[in-house]
């Protein structure tokens, strides 16, 4: 819970969000190795409507080693 209501104050660490883009790429990252090993199309959303994409990438598929997450 925020108490601090004074936005200028108001970051990742009060909202508990440290850590958040990190964890977002390192889902990204295994959601597109996912689907380049299964051939499951990504969904996305361009010109205002859902496009499903192949993951043809080979990189995709080979993940470099990642730093384990933050507690």
């Amino acid at each position: 819970m925020i108490n601090n209501t004074n936005p200028d104050t108001i970051n990742d660490d009060t909202l508990g969000l440290r850590g958040a883009d990190a964890a977002m790429l390192r889902v990204a990252d295994d959601v597109r190795r996912i689907a380049a090993q299964t051939g499951t199309p990504l969904a996305s959303w361009k010109d205002g409507r859902v496009v499903r994409t192949a993951v043809t990438d080979t990189a995709a598929t080979t993940a470099p080693p990642r730093a384990p997450a933050r507690p």
